[in-house]
């Protein structure tokens, strides 16, 4: 899981080639969407905690994996 700055000053969430926007946050945990959500139409999903340490859980993409998107 890597936390990168996109152009527009917000973060974005690389995991194993997928990349998500941060969309949600409530008193536990972040929501963060596919970024391929509109080109795409991918609805995948994932949750981190506040501190952006631990990943809860990730939904399935409807898209291949970017090679070059966070690795870990």
């Amino acid at each position: 899981m890597e936390i990168i700055n996109n152009n527009k000053g917000g973060q974005k969430l690389c995991h194993y080639g997928y990349c998500y926007t941060k969309k949600a946050k409530s008193a536990v945990s972040q929501r963060w969407e596919c970024d391929q959500r509109g080109s795409q139409k991918c609805r995948a999903i994932a949750t981190t905690d506040l501190e952006l340490t631990v990943l809860k859980s990730v939904t399935e993409h409807i898209h291949a994996a970017d090679m070059f998107k966070g690795k870990t």
